[in-house]
This record gives structure tokens, sequence and C-alpha cells, in this order.
């Protein structure tokens, strides 16, 4: 796992919880979100619960709250430990898209994550990947289609 307390280029500490990231300006969220990503992916398997075990504060924003809770539980899913029980209690009453054309929400209607689709979000199947995210970690675009070269 990367070091506690370590600065971030843009002048800020590094967040390691869910509840750092919510805690972000709302200018300043994405990035952070961003940068939890990468820490969690590089953490150590003993490491990891305690990154998402504690219930982000409220963000003043239902969709990046719910969103945080989708996040928690598909990185714990992906990681093999228990998913805490705060993610549970958090979820939209009308669906939220990523984007805004028929056409591209009803490919995140199909492509979203369990965890994001089951509390009303939909977001890319790639929307939580980065150049961190372990190789057995990356969601399957293709959803398992295998594209066939043409025989010469």
């Amino acid at each position: 796992m990367t070091e506690k307390g370590k600065w971030s280029l843009y002048g800020y500490k590094v967040p390691f919880s869910l509840d750092e990231v919510a805690r972000a300006d709302s200018l300043d969220r994405p990035l952070r979100f961003r940068e939890f990503l990468d820490q969690f992916h590089l953490a150590d398997d003993r490491s990891r619960p305690s990154m998402v075990a504690s219930e982000p504060c409220g963000t003043g924003d239902e969709t990046w709250d719910v969103h945080l809770a989708a996040t928690a539980e598909h990185l714990c899913l992906k990681a093999g430990i228990d998913v805490p029980d705060w993610t549970r209690k958090r979820h939209l009453e009308e669906p939220w898209f990523a984007a805004k054309s028929d056409d591209m929400r009803l490919i995140l209607f199909v492509q979203s994550p369990p965890a994001f689709r089951r509390r009303n979000l939909f977001v890319s199947i790639d929307a939580l990947q980065r150049a961190t995210t372990p190789e057995g970690w990356r969601d399957d675009p293709g959803f398992g289609c295998v594209r066939e070269e043409p025989s010469e």
C-alpha cells in the first residue's frame, strides 16, 4: 500500500477512504475519487477493508452519495472482501444515467455493473477502471464475446 499521509501533486493529502473523498470540495471530488481508486487498487489485501469500512459523510449530492456506496460494493466484490453494511441503505429512487443520449443510455443500462444497477445508477462497464486496476478485476466490455479474426 502506498504511504498514508502522502501529498498529491495537487497540494492535498491523497484520500485513503471514501469518507475523505466525500469531504472534498465538489469541484475536487472527481479527482480525489480517481486517486482513491488508485490507492485501493495498489493497496495490499489486509489494508483494503479499512479503506471502505466507514460510511462516508453526505456530500450534499444524493447521486454522489449513492455512487460512493456502489463503488464500495463493487470494489469489495472485486477484491473478495466483505461488503460494508452501510452500502445497503443508499440508492436512488429515480434512475440516473452518466449520458444524456438515448442510445448511450441503452448501452449504460446493459453495461452498468450490478452494484450500480441495483442502486439505479447507470455507468459504463469501465467507469471504475484505471491504469492501476489489477488485471483480474477488469470487466469485459464485450460481455464474453470473442471477436473472430478473418481467416486468410
